[in-house]
């Protein structure tokens, strides 16, 4: 007869504020950020570092020198070198996809107490250099003399110079061809989202948004931040000094956004009629968020209130052109898993 299948929960929870993209995160390491997230959970929380049992991350854009930004973290955090890490990666949903193979560990019997993180600096994704450019440096390197190196040389061209930036690339299926907001085009126009809907939506999400700040609804799972690089100012005649400025809530979040002040932005994406612009889209930001994943008798055991049972949880593909109806077809399949309904 099998096991029974263990109730997974979210036993606590902590984030830093997102930060636009370029903004005051944008000297933060991805590593640094989400290990001091993580050694303020594991502080709050009262755990002790070596009962973990694996640290999960989810970064879709790990830095170059944390290829494993997972285990750079754990070790910046305070974990134990024994306790293992690894990163996981999904357009969109890397965290996602930490919260469900911690789950998905747990239900295998392969612990009983995971960190599950997700991270993203989205300020240092880089600027690459050309293909031609990037052989011109190897024919460079692998010269032997100075005619040679003349010779490589001579096949420099300005045009060489023009980079390749990351994150536009990262953002465009290799499959379709389409970025990702031309794909929001594409099911703009299947389903007839005008748009003054897009534009509707946008607005009310920035103010639900803002309402909830004031409110203080993310007040305990925010860790204000000060940020890598942070400089205060020196006193003048006119100003007093002021202290380096950290961030204590979202700073994405557009408080006395207008419908009239959206409709004077230009579509981004397709001109001149399109209905995508930077105004309805989601922003590029930075932060680090970090989760305890673990069993509901565990939890009760070490005297921490679930936030959350993970009931069901599903992955689905579809056609990459149409990426926005991911979450659609997953959300059915996890519904249908939890014996639930759109309606519950």
């Amino acid at each position: 007869m099998p096991a029974p299948r263990p109730s997974i929960v979210v036993a606590a929870g902590l984030r830093t504020p997102q930060a636009r993209a370029g903004g005051l995160f944008a000297q933060e390491d991805a590593a640094h950020l989400a290990a001091g997230v993580v050694r303020e959970l594991l502080a709050r929380t009262g755990l002790d570092p070596a009962s973990v049992d694996e640290l999960i991350a989810g970064c879709a854009g790990p830095p170059h020198d944390q290829a494993n930004v997972a285990r750079v973290l754990a070790l910046r955090a305070g974990l134990p070198r024994t306790i293992p890490a690894r990163t996981v990666a999904r357009n969109c949903a890397s965290g996602m996809e930490a919260i469900t193979s911690a789950a998905t560990s747990i239900e295998a019997g392969h612990g009983e107490l995971y960190l599950a993180v997700g991270v993203e600096v989205m300020s240092k994704f880089p600027l690459i250099v050309s293909e031609k450019m990037t052989r011109l440096f190897a024919g460079l390197a692998a010269a032997r003399s100075t005619a040679a190196r003349l010779s490589v040389l001579a096949g420099f061209r300005p045009a060489m110079l023009k980079p390749r930036v990351a994150i536009m690339e990262g953002l465009t299926d290799p499959i379709s061809g389409l970025i990702m907001g031309k794909t929001a085009e594409l099911l703009a126009r299947e389903w007839n989202v005008s748009r003054e809907e897009a534009d509707r939506f946008a607005l009310d999400s920035h103010a639900r948004a803002a309402k909830a700040r004031d409110a203080g609804r993310f007040e305990r799972e925010i860790l204000p931040w000060l940020p890598l690089g942070a400089k205060g100012t020196r006193a003048t005649e006119d100003a007093p000094a002021e202290p380096p400025r950290a961030l204590l809530h979202d700073d994405g979040i557009r408080d006395g956004q207008t419908m009239e002040a959206l409709a004077k932005l230009k579509p981004y994406f397709e001109k001149p009629d399109g209905r995508v612009t930077v105004g309805n889209s989601c922003g590029l930001t930075d932060a680090a968020a970090a989760l305890v994943i673990t069993t509901e008798a565990r939890a009760r055991a070490l005297g921490l209130a679930p936030l959350a049972k993970l009931r069901a949880w599903a992955w689905a593909g579809l056609d990459p052109a149409r990426m926005g109806l991911g979450p659609v077809h997953a959300t059915a399949k996890a519904l249908d898993a939890a014996g639930l309904e759109l309606k519950h």
